[in-house]
């Protein structure tokens, strides 16, 4: 479809699917919707070249999907960014942002809420976050709901705004994060859930990590820890070194 551009309030959904497709929310602009669809989807096969998406106006799931989805096969980027004007709120039980496959990267100058903030499940992916990403699941089992997961290798979390919920920060893979902002957590601020010892992670705090249990929790892979701020709470390193 052509570019999606919203400059009046908007309910349904759209899917982008050609090559550098476009959407863009406007300032003081709600798009929103009530069904079991994902307000935005991007693309689920091959031969796509970079997508652009750019929220500065108040993008609202009011449905029981994610507000933005995608599978990228593509190997090419896509941008998702929003800006010190936007917001993307979903329902507690659902991810305000899932998507899969590589090279996503979501640069977030606003506010991102959702049962899960952000989840990016492929390589060299990516997190910049200088607003607020925050989980909004609260059940008897919400302690183990992450606010940014972030799986693959190569990937990479920059943080200098704040992140809250139960696990701040959940990674699989080769992972690299640096922290100047703030970290908030009920049980942990990091969370490591690698299994072999193959995988290098590297953690730099000069800001503050607060988890009720452990600021840091980490598990098999090779850990690289560095702070220079503040870790309230235990750091564990488990078998990794």
């Amino acid at each position: 479809m052509p570019d999606v551009i919203l400059t009046t309030d908007t309910v349904g959904n759209f899917t982008l699917t050609a090559s550098e497709d476009v959407y863009y929310l406007a300032p003081g602009v709600t798009h929103y919707g009530t069904v079991t669809n994902e307000l935005l989807q991007l693309p689920s096969t091959g031969g796509l070249s970079d997508m652009s998406v750019t929220i500065a106006g108040d993008l609202t799931q009011l449905g029981r999907f994610p507000a933005i989805v995608g599978n990228d096969t593509t190997g090419f980027e896509i941008d998702i960014t929003i800006t010190a004007t936007g917001t993307v709120t979903t329902l507690g039980a659902y991810r305000a942002i899932s998507m899969d496959g590589t090279e996503v990267v979501v640069v977030n100058n606003g506010a991102i809420t959702g049962g899960e903030g952000i989840e990016l499940t492929g390589d060299t992916s990516s997190v910049r976050n200088t607003g607020t990403i925050s989980s909004n699941f609260f059940t008897p089992n919400s302690t183990n709901v992450a606010t940014v997961v972030i799986s693959g290798d190569d990937t990479f979390l920059l943080n200098s705004g704040t992140i809250t919920g139960p696990v701040g920060v959940e990674f699989r893979g080769t992972f690299t994060a640096v922290n100047s902002g703030v970290i908030t957590a009920e049980r942990l601020g990091f969370e490591n859930r690698n299994i072999t010892s193959s995988e290098i992670v590297s953690v730099s705090n000069s800001g503050t990590v607060m988890g009720g249990e452990r600021s840091y929790e980490g598990n098999s892979s090779q850990d690289h820890l560095t702070n220079s701020g503040t870790m309230d709470g235990d750091i564990d390193l488990s078998s990794g070194a």
